[in-house]
């Protein structure tokens, strides 16, 4: 075991940096946290755990035949790193691969996500995977996807779905099948999902551009008392929408 106690240190600087886009892109690590989604990982992942973080407030809980080291940090560079408060033991993780989006398309639903808060994206991954999204398509906008806001708000879900990178949402003029969510498309319950669809969830604040609108298939939520849903809630409507009839 390695006892890390500054802040000057190069490994210490090295997790730090896994707290941030830049340093995740950079390393190909990403922190994971929160006892019951590392119990489940311990359990049921193929992912390489390249080492754990403890202090000596509890111990490490990864076999050893499962990570390559074991660090314990100062209570202070600890806290600096569980940015969530967990309290509990930090793995460092080694990337899966996130290939670049083919845009060949299977049978059912393809989601487009250019979420920027962390946070929207991990949620917005749980709700495609619990109904059924066949591939998550991260744009250039998205926040990165192992950010560790990410991976709590997914529930896990980051880790265990068909990930890919796409291009930037101004570049998706020419996308064949795309449905936009738009408050002035055609309503849920009247829409017919073509077997092979491209759903594009609307950027935080600028939404769906206007280009967009002219060129692909626009689909509304309805709803009464307030004037638009949070992108996430909108999007999970329209994925419960898709699994409902594409089982009938």
């Amino acid at each position: 075991m390695t006892l890390l106690t500054s802040r000057a240190n190069e490994h210490f600087q090295r997790f730090l940096s896994l707290t941030t886009s830049k340093g995740l892109k950079k390393e190909k690590y990403f922190l994971l946290s929160g006892e019951s989604l590392i119990r489940e990982f311990l359990k049921s992942s193929k992912l390489v755990v390249e080492a754990e973080l403890v202090t000596e407030n509890f111990l490490p809980i990864v076999p050893h035949a499962r990570k390559n080291k074991t660090y314990q940090l100062a209570n202070d560079l600890f806290k600096d790193l569980d940015i969530l408060g967990t309290k509990y033991p930090l793995l460092v993780v080694e990337q899966p691969p996130i290939p670049d989006w083919s845009e060949d398309l299977q049978e059912g639903l393809t989601l487009l996500a250019p979420l920027g808060d962390p946070g929207n994206l991990g949620a917005l991954a749980r709700s495609a995977k619990a109904f059924g999204v066949k591939e998550m398509v991260l744009l250039k906008e998205s926040a990165h996807p192992f950010l560790p806001k990410a991976l709590k708000a997914s529930a896990g879900a980051m880790l265990d779905m068909k990930l890919s990178n796409g291009p930037s949402i101004q570049s998706l003029s020419g996308q064949k099948d795309l449905v936009v969510l738009d408050m002035h498309g055609k309503s849920l319950p009247e829409f017919k999902w073509p077997k092979k669809s491209v759903l594009l969830v609307g950027e935080e604040g600028p939404g769906i551009p206007n280009s967009l609108r002219e060129t692909s298939q626009r689909l509304s939520i309805p709803i009464l008392g307030v004037e638009s849903l949070n992108a996430v809630v909108a999007a999970s409507l329209a994925l419960y929408d898709h699994q409902t009839k594409s089982k009938n």
